[in-house]
């Protein structure tokens, strides 16, 4: 929807093409198929290589998606990322999260496995947690809020990274496109439209 408002200012048609892959996205965008990297991706110094970044437009981090404790002594249920030392986590193939997993597995001195999943995103991934059919996963907390309703069975209270900067990103070769976006979105984010926006996807 953002997007879309995007462009209408502007007097465009948008053409959107979903993508789940993280490595295909910034492909795409590296390689000019794509003009925008339009799913809100975390800035990191590794991730400014590869892309120029919009002013932020979300504060977000990754979660712990994981089912509530069936009783008081649960196995299953982790209470700390301390609890996370030879647990399997799923996340999306290619994701931002990935780095901070190993550098947490650094943090508690002991393996934290990772399981990337290509096909799937993260909506599907809370999914499959919430139906038992994986464990663990780790999302966005936006994503994990919006769609907590549909999963009253998930748990998403622990956090895997701290709260971060998300932007959309465009090629390092369209910094016209940049500013435009920019300036658009300075103005737009101050609107009630977007904080309409941001409350009814985010929650928060």
């Amino acid at each position: 929807e953002l997007l879309h408002a995007f462009a209408y200012s502007k007097g465009l048609k948008p053409e959107i093409t979903p993508e789940m892959s993280f490595y295909k996205r910034l492909e795409g965008v590296q390689k000019g198929k794509y003009d925008i990297l339009a799913n809100s991706t975390v800035v990191t110094t590794e991730s400014k290589d590869s892309l120029l970044f919009t002013r932020p437009i979300i504060l977000n981090k990754q979660v712990l998606v994981q089912r509530k404790p069936e009783g008081e002594n649960d196995s299953l249920y982790i209470h700390s990322q301390l609890e996370l030392a030879r647990k399997t986590l799923h996340l999306v193939k290619g994701s931002p999260a990935i780095l901070r997993i190993h550098n947490l597995s650094n943090e508690i001195g002991d393996t934290i496995y990772i399981k990337e999943v290509e096909k799937y995103g993260q909506e599907q991934l809370l999914a499959m947690v919430a139906h038992g059919d994986i464990d663990y996963a780790v999302c966005d907390e936006s994503i994990a809020q919006a769609s907590i309703n549909d999963f009253p069975q998930l748990d998403i209270e622990t956090a895997i990274s701290f709260s971060q900067f998300y932007s959309w990103g465009v090629s390092k070769h369209s910094p016209i496109l940049l500013d435009s976006l920019n300036a658009w979105l300075n103005d737009y984010i101050k609107t009630p439209t977007f904080k309409q926006l941001r409350r009814k996807y985010y929650n928060n």
